[in-house]
């Protein structure tokens, strides 16, 4: 069923399927949205972890706005983000900057751990739900602007780069809410290869080959227009005058949501 215009609907139940951890990584994860299942043998010190967040609803209103710049590696999101939370604090709106994977326990799990495939694809999207209840619902119900760094479009991708079926991927992402604002950001590829390039370390991920990310990225643009995800904007970032005209074209597009939400 379709929400209705500003409610919410929060996460009502995610199962991490048999992700084999070591007992010393879950200490701490317990809370009062989550259940586990541990499963050891005498010898080992490894356990079957699985996560259940409780059916819940959240009654407030969706006061806020909810923006997502995603993208490729190299593309120059987190520049965007940075000018573009200087220009709206500016204008004394009240903005929450946010970013996937999270430093919440989730988050700090697969940061300290090297998960592939299926796995690493679920604890993202426990991750992301962990996010949702912890940061950003709570923000657009005081009525921030939050802006995240990555959002379920990393997952559409990076997923299906690591080797699991985009129909999994949108299965075990089905409850997430859209962005009022989705920002997607790109670059030639020989710039995004020479901003990678001058990194002093890659992650796993941005080893991958940047044509296919790239490629996907636009899939992904295409999955969110079939689903209607609210307003989707387009954008490349290939010196530092599209970056200019890119934080201009943000930050009218919010304006533009902000207005539409009155």
């Amino acid at each position: 069923s379709r929400m209705s215009k500003g409610a919410i609907l929060a996460p009502q139940l995610i199962r991490i399927d048999f992700a084999v951890l070591p007992v010393t990584f879950c200490k701490g994860l317990f809370n009062q949205n989550s259940k586990f299942l541990v499963i050891t043998c005498r010898k080992s010190i490894f356990m079957v972890l699985l996560i259940y967040y409780k059916s819940r609803k959240v009654s407030k209103l969706r006061e806020g706005l909810f923006v997502v710049v995603d993208g490729p590696d190299g593309s120059g999101k987190s520049k965007i983000i940075s000018e573009l939370k200087i220009k709206l604090e500016n204008a004394k709106y009240d903005i929450l900057v946010t970013k996937e994977t999270t430093m919440g326990p989730i988050g700090t799990l697969i940061k300290s751990n090297e998960f592939k495939g299926a796995i690493l694809a679920e604890l993202v999207a426990a991750d992301r739900l962990y996010h949702l209840e912890n940061d950003i619902l709570p923000a657009l119900s005081s009525g921030k602007i939050v802006v995240s760094d990555r959002y379920v479009a990393s997952s559409y991708v990076c997923q299906q780069l690591d080797g699991v079926s985009l129909d999994f991927i949108k299965n075990i992402n089905s409850l997430i809410i859209p962005p009022d604002l989705s920002v997607f950001v790109s670059a030639d590829i020989s710039i995004i290869s020479e901003r990678l390039s001058e990194r002093p370390y890659l992650e796993r991920m941005e080893r991958i080959s940047t044509s296919k990310m790239v490629e996907l990225y636009k899939e992904a643009v295409n999955l969110f227009k079939e689903n209607k995800y609210g307003y989707i904007l387009e954008l490349q970032n290939n010196n530092e005058v599209d970056l200019k005209n890119n934080i201009e074209k943000i930050y009218e597009n919010i304006i533009t949501c902000l207005g539409d939400k009155l």
